[in-house]
């Protein structure tokens, strides 16, 4: 990680409003050729303005300011790919995080329910941990999984002792839709984990291990929302999407191998704030409401330029 010789506060001062600008430039012009369809109540300006607050506060792991030491192309590409998923930091939607030289934007959990939620207007999806002497039942019909029974007792819940998981998404009732039901042994979530370029299950201070109770509600609601968020039409959404896992993935893996790290590389977004954000599912941080446009069938699909390309 190299250091700027040049102040980098001066460096802040300049680079955020000409980056803002050219995102909201851009995000504008896909506007007005129909290539995105954003929620009807999403402002992109406050999403910019929200994420910069969030990113001049953020810093890498020798605390040097991200705007010092990111490169521009990652930043403006970090806050398009926010946008082009409706997702604003203010409402713990998204967060961002420094990889060497390189910014990323990773959906939270609370990312996550407003995307399906927006997609699909399905209601608030039931997340739950399932400990070893509870009792839990579901079955097999002929729509998919359905949970028959979950009792729990506050004596079950011990962090050592998870059994299973799963994510229960229903629909409004004047929807006839059946309910999508995804249920995860802790082995397979622990296997889920091990593709993750950021996971050391070796380290005591890994996230995973710290709050593993938040990290399996996060990995069973991107399991069960994979297939909805997965079944959109909104090709740009889709390409933004996995844009960011793997710009987050390359980023970990290319910071692991410059410094010798092995096995990963810590998060450097707070276990105070990723576990905040999933201690409830309620208010605007996941009520993110769409309106339904038809997308029109272009002759030629466009894909969007990188800002700084």
């Amino acid at each position: 990680m190299t250091t700027e010789k040049t102040n980098p506060q001066a460096q802040v001062a300049k680079i955020p409003k000409n980056i803002a600008d050219v995102v909201a430039e851009q995000i504008s012009n896909l506007q007005k050729v129909r290539r995105i369809n954003l929620p009807a109540d999403y402002s992109v300006n406050n999403a910019l303005m929200s994420a910069w607050l969030k990113i001049v506060q953020t810093e890498d792991r020798s605390h040097k300011p991200a705007l010092a030491v990111c490169t521009k192309d990652s930043i403006a590409q970090a806050l398009l790919d926010m946008v082009l998923q409706g997702l604003n930091p203010a409402k713990l939607q998204c967060y961002f995080i420094v990889y060497g030289d390189r910014l990323t934007m990773q959906r939270s959990y609370f990312g996550t329910v407003a995307l399906v939620m927006g997609l699909t207007g399905c209601n608030v999806p039931r997340v739950e941990v399932v400990y070893q002497d509870d009792e839990f039942k579901y079955e097999l019909t002929a729509t998919g999984k359905k949970i028959v029974k979950h009792e729990q007792k506050l004596e079950n819940i011990d962090l050592a002792k998870i059994k299973a998981a799963y994510c229960e998404i229903t629909w409004p009732t004047a929807d006839n839709r059946a309910p999508v039901v995804e249920i995860m042994t802790w082995q397979q979530i622990r296997n889920s984990w091990k593709h993750s370029k950021t996971y050391d299950p070796g380290k005591a201070d890994d996230w995973h291990n710290l709050e593993a109770e938040e990290a399996v509600k996060r990995t069973i609601l991107a399991r069960a929302s994979k297939l909805l968020i997965n079944s959109t039409s909104d090709k740009m959404l889709l390409e933004a999407i996995q844009r960011s896992e793997d710009e987050a993935d390359e980023a970990a893996a290319g910071e692991t191998i410059a410094e010798g790290m092995g096995a990963g590389v810590s998060i450097e977004a707070s276990f105070t704030e990723v576990k905040d954000e999933i201690k409830g599912t309620t208010g605007e941080a996941a009520g993110m409401k769409t309106e339904e446009v038809k997308t029109p069938e272009p002759a030629k699909p466009v894909k969007p330029k990188a800002p700084f390309a």
